[in-house]
């Protein structure tokens, strides 16, 4: 009897999505952010930012990415987001 191994691959990508609240916003330390997190939408913040890059500690998962969005703008005190996001 042989043993059979199953490998799941599931790829994921930002194209489209944009996660900051600006295009061109950079990472500051003691901000929250959003992104992909296995098959829901993770919430970090920002823990360590330098100039060669910024690191993160996880905070909670969301099933939807809007859910995932109206926390960071919370949590970052920018209020609520005024629209839904654009899906391109």
């Amino acid at each position: 009897m042989q043993d059979y191994h199953f490998i799941t691959i599931f790829v994921l990508t930002n194209k489209g999505y944009n996660t900051n609240k600006k295009n061109n916003m950079k990472p500051q330390l003691g901000n929250y952010y959003y992104k992909p997190h296995k098959n829901f939408w993770g919430v970090w913040i920002y823990t360590s930012v330098s100039e060669t890059g910024a690191m993160g500690s996880f905070v909670k998962d969301f099933s939807d990415m809007e859910e995932a969005r109206r926390y960071v703008w919370q949590m970052n005190g920018w209020g609520t987001p005024k629209s839904a996001l654009k899906m391109n």
